[in-house]
């Protein structure tokens, strides 16, 4: 099966060389165009207008430069990439995003947590797999 586009998700924080190669590969094979997506947590109401705006501006002025370093390497390598950016919970960002492109296939690098911290808190990439309408390759960091 062919794929025509692929979403790839960073945050920033996991490393993504592995999800990037596997990006590279399977677009080239299927001459797929990427959807690069890059959400950043929502900011708490309670720290002040003043304070959110400030920091959701910081924020994504981070979350651009960081999904613009990532989509230049894969442009580089020959692919048509389409950045996104989005405040919001990962796995939303990341469903909606996939939905709303039409992408056939999700990439999402995963780094190792403890058992413990995953049990507590879960992951970002045990939800996205949960609730996705398309496969979901989860690469390791």
């Amino acid at each position: 099966m062919a794929l025509d586009k692929i979403l790839l998700a960073i945050d920033g924080i996991t490393p993504t060389e592995n999800a990037i190669r596997w990006t590279l590969d399977l677009a080239e094979r299927d001459r797929a165009s990427v959807v690069l997506v890059y959400p950043f947590a929502p900011i708490p109401n309670y720290l002040g207008e003043s304070w959110q705006q400030e920091l959701v501006k910081r924020n994504l002025a981070e979350a651009e430069a960081t999904a613009e370093r990532t989509a230049s390497v894969l442009r580089a390598g020959g692919l048509d990439v389409e950045v996104v950016v989005g405040a919001g919970l990962p796995v939303d960002v990341i469903l909606r995003t996939a939905a709303d492109h039409g992408c056939g296939l999700i990439i999402i690098a995963n780094r190792a947590h403890g058992e413990v911290a995953t049990l507590l808190s879960g992951s970002t990439s045990q939800r996205v797999i949960a609730h996705a309408r398309v496969p979901v390759l989860v690469v390791r960091a």
